[in-house]
């Protein structure tokens, strides 16, 4: 039986490093970041997975000799700045805690990859979710180490090319995320000479990494140890693993339960909300200004946040228009959808 063929074909991966050259930032981002009791809320969290779609008319010839070797030199560039993020969360037996680390020849796991999918169809607002799975990076996590961030970028000839980044939710909030997307434009659409070393940054774009802002006590009590506590009873004693997982975890309800014991009483009123079973999550992207972030080649015709597929969330942000509207993201069966679908046009059409 013939097999049928693949709408992909992965072309290249390979790894990213920070530029290691003669010239350095006068002040370089630190090597180890701790993790605040905000960030180990989300140790073992599902990743975020985030989708850009660029039109693009350039044959694919100019493509695979311009466009990809800036957008690899840029990256490399901009992590000059993100050092920890080419770095893993780590938890050694010998720490109270996790935290990130980035040692030398660390680096961000980059694919290439071409598609036969019709361009149009998967950067619609009602492209089928699964049609967008081959689009998404590979986040490598296991029990002992974690990566932060992992980058495919997928062609559609003569179409377009789709920018997938996949986040570790630990080091990434939907700021810092889109913080660190429009650092990588800046750098890529500024780096018209390849053999630069390094790349300033404007002082909106620099990163800010000092923890120490962050106060972690209540009472003499640290918010961050009622996290460890719960991560280490979960699958038996002296759990320290840092591998994420596939799907929500209650792990997440009950932090939530010890952060709202451990605050100030004017808080107490939240804890029976905290108690009952969530029902909806929402990935809020507003004012994050997704749609601003272009590498050259105008702002994104579609952006999606692919992960809400197995999340169960629903995503949403401003509308690539800037017209004061929001784009909402959500992925349900198609019966559900239908009707959602129909419900949703009903109240608004009442309102």
């Amino acid at each position: 039986m013939v097999q049928p063929e693949e709408p992909f074909k992965v072309v290249e991966v390979c790894n990213v490093e920070p530029f290691h050259g003669p010239t350095k930032p006068s002040q370089s981002a630190p090597t180890l970041l701790p993790l605040t009791f905000f960030d180990l809320l989300c140790l073992r969290s599902p990743p975020v997975e985030c989708l850009y779609f660029y039109e693009l008319t350039n044959s694919t010839t100019f493509f695979y000799k311009t466009i990809l070797p800036n957008l690899k030199h840029s990256l490399s560039l901009t992590l000059q700045h993100f050092l920890p993020l080419a770095g893993n969360i780590t938890w050694p037996i010998d720490s109270s805690k996790p935290f990130i680390n980035y040692v030398c020849d660390d680096s961000v796991s980059f694919t290439v990859v071409e598609s036969k999918a019709s361009f149009k169809d998967i950067s619609s607002h009602y492209c089928e979710a699964s049609k967008r799975h081959h689009l998404i990076p590979l986040l490598e996590t296991c029990h002992e180490k974690a990566s932060l961030i992992s980058i495919q970028v997928t062609l559609f000839p003569n179409n377009g090319f789709c920018l997938g980044i996949t986040t570790h939710h630990a080091a990434f909030d939907g700021k810092s995320a889109s913080h660190f997307m429009k650092s990588w434009s800046y750098i890529t659409c500024s780096n018209s000479n390849l053999d630069s070393s390094f790349l300033s940054l404007p002082e909106n774009l620099t990163p800010f990494f000092d923890r120490s802002l962050i106060q972690d006590h209540d009472n003499g009590i640290g918010i961050s140890e009622a996290y460890v506590v719960d991560y280490m009873k979960q699958g038996g004693p002296n759990n320290k693993s840092v591998k994420v997982i596939d799907f929500p975890s209650t792990l997440k309800n009950d932090a939530i339960k010890s952060l709202f014991e451990l605050s100030p009483s004017n808080i107490q009123k939240l804890k029976q909300h905290a108690k009952n079973e969530m029902k909806m999550n929402v990935t809020n992207l507003s004012r994050l200004e997704m749609y601003s972030i272009d590498f050259g080649f105008g702002k994104p015709k579609k952006v999606d946040i692919a992960s809400t597929d197995k999340t169960g969330a629903f995503s949403h942000c401003e509308t690539r228009y800037n017209d004061g509207g929001v784009e909402i993201g959500l992925a349900l069966n198609k019966q559900e959808m239908e009707t959602f679908s129909t419900l949703f046009v009903q109240e608004l059409e009442s309102i």
